[in-house]
Parts: structure tokens; C-alpha cells; sequence
């Protein structure tokens, strides 16, 4: 039987945050995300806080590189970064909901990228940030 909870397949360069959802309300949810490099949490008020926050937390670490931003060598890049145990990212939980975002790259002003949704099997592809907010807002209470 496959774990529910598997982590996705990742490479040292790739982009994951783990988003546990702790309170799920309507089309609205709150709770704490993780990044790959990272050991930190970071919580979210809303979906779009969510979203705000990753931008920002891949600016700081250039990574990926947005496309319309100037790329210098001013930030250590990914490679040069600890990479912190997917093990450990993938025992944690939210309350109500735990799922995977994969960013690939961020092109034309937008990010490209893959969604685990716990509980499910495979990973939903999405093209752009709104598309992403889209496929989260259909969700109704993601079982997790």
C-alpha cells in the first residue's frame, strides 16, 4: 500500500514547500509553510499570503530565478545551500490539510510547477499562479 503522505521525488536544485493547513473555512485557509532549504516556518493568514510569501522567499533566495528580475551572483546559489532532510518536511502535518507546491521555474511573471494533494495519487500540474489558486480554491477541505 503507498503511503499517502509519500514525498515527491526532488533534486538538491529543486523548489519545494511543503503548505500544512491548520484551520480551512469556506474558500480560505490558514496554517504554516516550509521550505526545502529551510528550516524555518512561516504562517499564512490566506491563500494570497501564501502566495506573497513564497514570492518573496524566492526572491531572497534567487531561486528560482524569476525571469523579468536581473540575475547576478549576489546570493548563494541553490546548489551552494544545505539542503535540509525531505524526511524530515514530510512528518509534518497540518490539522486539517498537507500538500506539496513544486515550483519548476518562474516565467513570464508567474510560477510553473506541480501540486501534491495528501490522500492523493499522482500530481497536478499548473501553469501559472492563478491556475494554482484555482485548483486549490475547487478543493473543498482536502482530506489530509
Amino acid at each position: 500500500m503507498k503511503d499517502e503522505y509519500t514525498v515527491p521525488s526532488i533534486k538538491p536544485r529543486d523548489a519545494l514547500v511543503l503548505v500544512c493547513v491548520d484551520e480551512w473555512t469556506e474558500k480560505r485557509f490558514t496554517g504554516t509553510f516550509y521550505h526545502l532549504y529551510l528550516q524555518d516556518a512561516f504562517p499564512f493568514s490566506s491563500q494570497m499570503d501564501l502566495m506573497i510569501q513564497m514570492d518573496w522567499l524566492f526572491d531572497e533566495l534567487n531561486h528560482p530565478q524569476s525571469y523579468f528580475e536581473h540575475r547576478g551572483a549576489r546570493k548563494k546559489s541553490p546548489a551552494e545551500r544545505q539542503v535540509l532532510s525531505v524526511k524530515a518536511h514530510g512528518e509534518r502535518r497540518g490539522a486539517v490539510s498537507t500538500f506539496y507546491i513544486h515550483i519548476l521555474q518562474r516565467q513570464n511573471a508567474t510560477w510553473q510547477g506541480t501540486l501534491w494533494l495528501a490522500g492523493r495519487q499522482g500530481q497536478i500540474p499548473f501553469r501559472s499562479v492563478l491556475e494554482l489558486a484555482r485548483i486549490l480554491d475547487s478543493e473543498e477541505k482536502p482530506c489530509g
